[in-house]
């Protein structure tokens, strides 16, 4: 509370109480007390000091705050419903020539007391809200997304799919009503936990669903709204999160996508998939995957893609290597489609794994149907990261998968059965050539 405001609060409490007592003590006053005893009449000249220090006591430890609005109206109407029912009460008394001095005494004091309780409690209550407007258009409510330790004004939704651990999602909420800085959050559904201003997704998402963050000024009533999206993952998918650092100690998330263990490469193709079905297999080009990961919504929750490049253990290392990278390439030229087609603005790399190198020692004669599983359809969502060495936190996230066993499955036979090379920017848009298979993706 500023010295203006009690300032103030002195000058009416003491304009009122001034005006009150004088209507006491004047001989012409319709409300004049009939003493003349001294002790009366000192007792009335320290009504206003009396007055002046209860109400400013008060008003200056409780409610000078725009909290408490409400509370001063209600004191205000009620100690000027008071004042006027005694003046009256105080008036009829006196016409009637019956009551006690005694008791025009009481009466006197108390609406001589409410009047300057009721004029000082509208005059607060007037510059609280004059007060709590000038604060508010300096510093209007604001809700921010606080992403890698900066803010973010929200414009669009934030997609969420199931992780492992989970990751919550803070905002920042600020406003300034009075002495008010902090607004009231809230969540619509009740799903998930929201613990001041942090969400927290629910560990399993299995139907795609929207949760409305808001944040509210108790007293203007303004909302700001935030939007996340949770999705369930894509069918016929499996994701791994893990975090890599670069030397300079910057750590991204990589979110490893797996097309599932019923498709990979065709042999000795970069454009299309054998899928497997009830034991049948049939070929779908790559594209098609690619666009249900986007119908799915997958790349909104990530912040840069890298497409990896496989090639299984036949043929020489030179021709698989070239092989792998194409198909890293084709990956990638089909995520920028996707990207542009839903209006993404996303950095995209291709990495080359190369060919599948065994463990083993022994050499064993195989077929293509037997290294299907060496050709493996993959993907890697980056979130965060835009401040680390891309390169050094992916190769580094690779090192930890080969050294935990927490990450089995096909992130660690990645890991362990291919070489990693550097990252490499794609941003090729598929031609108008396109086959008719591969452009229908896209259309």
């Amino acid at each position: 509370m500023t010295s203006d405001l009690v300032y103030t609060q002195i000058f009416s409490a003491l304009f009122g109480s001034v005006i009150f007592l004088f209507a006491l003590t004047w001989k012409a006053s319709p409300f004049v007390i009939p003493t003349n005893q001294k002790g009366l009449r000192i007792f009335f000249n320290a009504i206003p000091v009396l007055i002046v220090s209860c109400i400013l006591v008060v008003l200056y430890v409780w409610l000078s705050r725009c909290s408490n609005q409400l509370a001063l109206t209600l004191i205000g109407a009620g100690s000027l419903i008071f004042c006027i029912g005694f003046m009256l009460l105080h008036w009829r008394s006196i016409r009637l020539k019956r009551t006690s001095p005694i008791l025009l005494t009481v009466i006197g004091i108390i609406w001589a007391s409410a009047g300057p309780i009721s004029i000082c409690t509208f005059t607060t209550l007037l510059l609280v809200r004059n007060q709590s407007e000038d604060a508010y258009q300096n510093t209007p409510l604001k809700l921010e997304y606080v992403y890698e330790g900066a803010y973010h004004v929200v414009t669009s939704p934030i997609y969420r799919f199931s992780e492992t651990p989970i990751r919550p999602v803070h905002f920042k909420a600020s406003m300034r009503e009075c002495d008010a800085h902090d607004p009231r959050m809230d969540w619509i559904p009740k799903v998930g936990v929201l613990t001041g201003a942090s969400y927290m997704p629910p560990p399993k998402i299995d139907e795609e669903q929207s949760v409305i963050i808001s944040a509210i000024a108790p007293c203007h009533g303004d909302v700001k709204k935030a939007q996340i999206i949770l999705m369930p993952d894509p069918k016929g998918v499996q994701r791994k999160q893990i975090k890599g650092t670069d030397k300079a100690g910057e750590s991204a998330l990589f979110d490893f996508v797996i097309l599932s263990n019923t498709s990979s490469w065709v042999f000795e193709n970069d454009e299309y998939l054998a899928v497997t079905t009830n034991a049948a297999r049939t070929q779908m080009h790559v594209c098609t995957s690619i666009r249900a990961l986007q119908d799915a919504k997958l790349f909104f929750a990530y912040d840069q893609i890298i497409a990896l490049g496989t090639a299984s253990s036949e043929g020489s290392a030179e021709e698989e290597a070239t092989r792998a990278n194409n198909r890293g390439h084709t990956i990638a030229k089909w995520i920028n489609a996707s990207l542009k087609g839903s209006g993404q603005k996303k950095l995209v790399y291709s990495i080359n794994l190369g060919q599948f190198r065994s463990n083993s020692s022994e050499i064993k004669a195989v077929t293509p149907d037997q290294t299907t599983h060496e050709r493996p359809v993959v993907l890697v969502g980056v979130i965060g990261g835009s401040k680390s060495n891309l390169n050094e936190a992916f190769k580094n996230a690779l090192e930890t998968a080969q050294n935990s066993p927490y990450y089995t499955g096909y992130l660690q036979f990645i890991a362990n059965n291919y070489r990693a090379a550097s990252l490499e920017s794609y941003s090729a848009l598929p031609q108008q050539t396109a086959t008719s298979a591969s452009s229908a993706c896209f259309k």
